[in-house]
């Protein structure tokens, strides 16, 4: 018995020890999965923030482009607005061109007075009307007089008439030079996205910078949706006529009722001219129509639309009136004040100064590249209803967002861990890899996009400013466009794609 208890107690001695290798192993392994973990969890937190930070710079770079098409649609009214005012005072100006065409047609009157009273005394000889003769003839000459008055009057008024004209001029030039600082600006910004200072940086710190030619794609986007501006890189789909028509008939229909269609002047117009009435029994002044237009060849809009010219025009200048007994009834050709180019026109002539080439047309400011930007919009291309802004992003995702940069799971710089799976002598080592060994990408999408409300059907333009920007899905071409311009390798493309089509994970 005493033998048989000593050989268990030897055998359970020499039992001892065998589970510590297995709990060495274990611990092993489960220290390698904590630092695995641990690493995991960091790359997923990373391409967290690297997709939220692409995100960001494209939803960033689209609202910036949104802001400056609805830059383009404040200006381009702007810029319309001064067109309608050079119309405008072309249209007044021609009112106020009536008043010698008025009193020219106030002395007509007079005299059919004189006549008519000629005509009683002859009928009736010896009657008071004999002596009512002379009164008219002398009022239509002080009539003839005031005329010429008025005709030096408005010659006084040309020189700031010209130059408020010029000045309107300047400003639509100084307009849309503005206009192409603004869509530089945005091409540079969508081109580089934003950068440190922007604040963005800080949500992923070692993110790349967005790939050239992608940027250089996002500006060509901007540029291909314009024309009219020194940046636009496409072929136009508007001649130059097509889009002098357009602004023409823009500003022809934003024209100011009054002077677009002066209606019936009477009594009102008496203050205009002064006191040349007072010696009168009655005297109505009157002329009715009148227009004012940017047009070509006429100053009617419906007889030429792609506004060579601008020009305010009154038909005829009417007046009843009465000096003695008889009435009288007279009338005088209208006014008509026309710039150009080539000088222009001016009637009545007298107070005509040479100098009304301040105005060149639109024709003009359209070939030079002056006057608007319009939406470069093909009727039934989907395309061209909206504009993609893309950005992608690569970053080492072993690497920590924080300032320290530090990665203690890794033990060491190159994330690499040896282990000796054999003898000293056999040199048998596993080496298990705790980084990534190839970089992680982020990719987005945004849109800038034309949503007028509650009307739909309204294409995209450059002057109504309902331009906004959004996020947006990306389809397998958009997809593709951006891996390939971005620079990645054949294999990361093919996976992209792979994605997208939805074959893998």
């Amino acid at each position: 018995m005493m033998r048989l208890a000593k050989e268990r107690r030897s055998m359970s001695r020499a039992r001892r020890g065998q589970v510590l290798p297995l709990a060495c192993v274990s611990l092993l392994f489960m220290a390698v999965m904590m630092l695995i973990s641990f690493n995991l969890t960091n790359v997923v937190h990373e391409k967290i923030r690297l997709q939220n930070y692409s995100d960001a710079q494209a939803f960033s770079m689209a609202t910036v482009e949104a802001r400056a098409f609805n830059y383009l649609a404040y200006s381009n009214r702007a810029s319309a607005a001064a067109f309608v005012t050079i119309a405008s005072l072309h249209g007044f100006y021609a009112i106020a061109n009536m008043a010698p065409q008025l009193l020219r047609g106030a002395a007509v009157a007079m005299g059919v007075e004189a006549l008519a009273e000629l005509a009683v005394c002859i009928a009736t000889w010896g009657s008071s009307c004999c002596n009512h003769i002379h009164s008219p003839i002398m009022q239509a000459v002080e009539f003839a007089n005031d005329a010429s008055d008025a005709d030096d009057t408005l010659s006084d008024w040309e020189d700031p008439f010209n130059d408020a004209v010029e000045a309107l001029w300047d400003a639509v030039g100084n307009i849309h030079r503005e206009q192409d600082m603004v869509l530089m600006s945005a091409m540079n910004r969508v081109r580089t996205g934003f950068n440190e200072s922007s604040g963005l940086k800080t949500t992923a710190r070692n993110a790349s910078d967005l790939a050239p030619s992608l940027g250089a794609l996002n500006a060509q986007a901007i540029s291909c949706t314009t024309e009219g501006s020194q940046w636009d890189s496409c072929d136009a789909v508007k001649s130059e006529d097509e889009r002098a028509e357009i602004y023409t008939g823009i500003i022809n229909a934003s024209r100011p009722t009054f002077s677009h269609h002066i209606g019936q002047m009477g009594l009102d117009y008496l203050p205009i001219i002064g006191d040349a009435w007072s010696d009168l029994t009655y005297g109505i002044p009157a002329f009715y129509g009148g227009d004012h237009a940017i047009a070509d060849d006429s100053c009617s809009p419906e007889q030429g639309d792609k506004g060579e010219l601008a020009c305010g025009d009154v038909p005829f200048a009417g007046f009843i009136g009465s000096r003695e007994d008889l009435p009288g009834v007279g009338g005088w050709a209208g006014s008509e004040i026309v710039s150009d180019e080539g000088g222009g026109d001016h009637s009545p002539s007298g107070a005509h100064d040479p100098d009304h080439d301040k105005f060149k047309g639109i024709p003009k400011c359209v070939q030079d590249k002056e006057c608007f930007i319009n939406r470069r919009f093909k009727k039934g291309e989907v395309e061209t209803w909206s504009t993609d802004v893309l950005a992608l992003y690569r970053q080492d995702l072993s690497e920590r967002t924080k300032k320290d940069m530090s990665r203690p799971w890794l033990l060491g710089d190159d994330g690499k861990l040896s282990i000796e799976a054999g003898a000293p002598s056999q040199n048998q080592n596993g080496v298990l890899d705790l980084k990534p060994n190839r970089e992680g990408g982020a990719v987005s999408r945004a849109v800038v996009y034309f949503h007028c409300p509650g009307k739909w059907p309204r294409p995209p333009n450059y002057f109504d400013p309902f331009w906004n920007s959004k996020l947006h899905p990306f389809d397998k071409q958009s997809m593709q466009n951006a891996i390939t311009r971005s620079g990645n390798m054949v294999e990361d493309a093919t996976a992209t794609q792979a994605v997208a089509e939805g074959k893998a994970d």
